[in-house]
């Protein structure tokens, strides 16, 4: 599943509040997205395959780039990572709600996905979208290894918190 984000609205490693997620993908011919979990082959232009595997199919993923962190005042609710596995060659992004948000605030969902900025654009597109209410949430691995990612978290907790992790290119 895909959806779009403006870099206006949601800037990397910042905190945003109100961003909520729309309840399908905008679909388009340069929106669709396309899961191939069969061949796992990576489709042109702006779509991208869906990997039908999780994190624990690829042993070898670390993690990208730096933590951001989803804070409402000074309190931290959860952390967001990206990571990429090289034999899989998949991304994926990773949300942890901190215990601490946790036992304050119990029952909250989590979001885990991973966002492809457009070349020679500020706008965001999410692939792999994970949801729970569970303390962590890992996204579906992704095919977008030779695009700028960054993990998207986000945190439903009064009105809702999202960050992005610093872009990889």
């Amino acid at each position: 599943m895909k959806r779009r984000i403006l870099a206006t609205t949601l800037a990397p490693a910042a905190m945003v509040a109100g961003l909520a997620m729309p309840a399908a993908a905008t679909a388009s011919a340069t929106t669709a997205v396309t899961a191939n979990a069969v061949a796992g082959t990576q489709e042109t232009g702006t779509t991208k395959a869906v990997q039908a595997i999780g994190i624990s199919d690829c042993p070898d993923a670390h993690q990208i780039g730096a933590t951001a962190y989803i804070k409402f005042g000074s309190e931290t609710a959860a952390s967001v990572k990206q990571y990429y596995s090289p034999s899989c060659k998949a991304n994926f992004a990773y949300t942890y709600e901190w215990t601490s948000f946790r036992k304050a605030h119990p029952g909250l969902w989590i979001g885990a996905a991973v966002a492809v900025r457009h070349p020679g654009t500020q706008a965001w597109d999410t692939y792999g979208e994970g949801y729970t209410t569970d303390q962590e949430v890992w996204s579906d691995g992704t095919l977008t290894a030779a695009d700028c990612t960054a993990a998207w978290g986000k945190v439903n907790y009064n009105g809702g918190m999202a960050v992005l992790t610093p872009e990889r290119c």
